[in-house]
């Protein structure tokens, strides 16, 4: 069994992202905003004025998601593929930690 810690894949990185930054009220807050923004009646300001910092902090926030993720990546391969000593009933065998299986409670 392969260890897992990857919170996203290629496909579900950039909703997964938005939801957990729009979760947050004040992102969601400039983001309505931001939004007002783009009726023509409602303005208050310049478009880019509202919309340019929302969009920095949310790049920011990807990339770090984004190398977080990574680096959870790599270590559950670095995990994965380092060689343990299994007894058996034929004696000591060499085997990676994704041939080992539990048989115990699974804790989750």
């Amino acid at each position: 069994m392969k260890l897992k810690n990857t919170k996203y894949n290629l496909i579900t990185f950039i909703p997964k992202v938005l939801y957990e930054q729009f979760k947050v009220f004040i992102n969601l807050y400039f983001l309505v905003v931001a939004i007002t923004q783009l009726i023509p009646d409602l303005r208050v300001t310049y478009v880019y004025t509202s919309w340019a910092p929302l969009g920095f902090v949310i790049f920011i926030t990807m990339c770090r998601e984004a190398y977080d993720d990574l680096k959870r990546r790599w270590r559950d391969n670095e995990v994965n593929s380092a060689v343990y000593k299994k007894l058996t009933p034929a004696g000591v065998v060499k085997v990676t930690a994704d041939k080992i299986r539990s048989r115990g409670p699974h804790i989750r």
